[in-house]
């Protein structure tokens, strides 16, 4: 609950900031992206349970290229805005296990289904570990630690770290 109402006052506080980047990406999607806009996809939300995530399309859905452009929103995280959403509707938090596609779920271990056990994140232990380097049984590791150790404290610094990350 409290993770829940921090989620919440996070949103709210910067929801000034969060609308001008959405709407400013989402301007600039429709202009060079034309169609197409969004990229929702099922992945495993809390319990196991089937949610269904946003974010800006940055593959061209006819050549499976990525433009320059949506390279840019790769890298910045700036494709991943529209997750806002989900966060408010309940699906997210702010900080968790990414979400992993549904179909992947019943092929977990036992230990890596503990990820479930809390709502999946914007943004987790994992990403600010340079996930792209690591693999998927350690970034299922740190995820599984995630789920034992979580509190604010920790979720405030992977946010900062989050922070760092991007604007570097």
């Amino acid at each position: 609950m409290i993770k829940r109402i921090f989620d919440l006052i996070f949103i709210i506080s910067f929801s000034p900031l969060i609308l001008l980047l959405f709407f400013f990406t989402f301007l600039i999607c429709k202009v060079i992206n034309k169609k197409d806009i969004f990229f929702i996809q099922d992945r495993g939300g809390h319990e196991g349970k089937k949610i269904r995530v946003i974010k800006f399309r940055t593959m061209d859905t006819d050549t499976k290229k990525i433009s320059t452009f949506n390279s840019f929103l790769r890298k910045t995280r700036l494709d991943e805005i529209p997750q806002f959403l989900n966060i408010l509707k309940g699906d997210l938090s702010l900080v968790g296990p990414r979400p992993l596609h549904f179909e992947y779920k019943d092929i977990y271990t036992s230990d890596q289904k503990k990820r479930f056990n809390v709502k999946p994140g914007l943004t987790g232990l994992a990403q600010i570990q340079n996930s792209y380097e690591i693999s998927w049984s350690e970034q299922f590791k740190i995820d599984i630690w995630y789920v034992e150790n979580h509190n604010l404290l920790l979720d405030l610094k992977i946010i900062i770290k989050t922070l760092f990350i991007i604007i570097k």
